[in-house]
């Protein structure tokens, strides 16, 4: 359990000194479930992370994409053992919001976005079936590549 005065003085901290003085102490503190904690690493870090989005959607939208950037950093406390991986989590989650919205507003600007959701049915290319059995089954043999994860970018 950390020391509740240390805890204290970093509540008090403005949001910029504080992410700069941040230490794995309190990662490792958020990564087995201490609130305060994670109030910390908020406050260090939404502002932030809330402007960087703001600049490429509404204020509205960007609130919205923060709140679900800290709910899943919360729900998912237990893998960073870091205020860098913690960071860079926050950074690249922000980023692919950004990028998705961007998208899908190209995508509707378009008017492609409906086309999305249609799958071509089977008898309007013969064989489709075959080629995705095919694809499927490559894909299954092909072996991992190190050094590359799911999700990693």
């Amino acid at each position: 359990m950390p020391n509740q005065g240390v805890l204290y003085v970093l509540l008090t901290i403005h949001p910029l000194t504080m992410a700069a003085i941040l230490n794995d102490h309190v990662a490792v503190t958020f990564a087995a479930g201490n609130e305060k904690a994670f109030k910390i690493i908020f406050d260090a870090f939404h502002q932030p992370i809330h402007y960087f989005i703001s600049r490429f959607v509404s204020c509205e939208e960007a609130e919205d994409q923060t709140a679900a950037i800290f709910a899943e950093l919360w729900n998912n406390r237990a893998y960073f053992a870091s205020i860098e991986a913690i960071r860079d989590f926050l950074y690249v989650s922000a980023k692919n919001a950004c990028l998705q919205k961007l998208h899908a507003d190209e995508l509707e600007q378009h008017n492609c976005l409906p086309l999305m959701h249609q799958r071509p049915h089977d008898e309007d290319f013969p064989g489709l079936q075959e080629i995705e059995s095919e694809l499927l089954r490559r894909l299954a043999d092909k072996p991992a590549q190190p050094g590359l994860q799911h999700g990693q970018d």
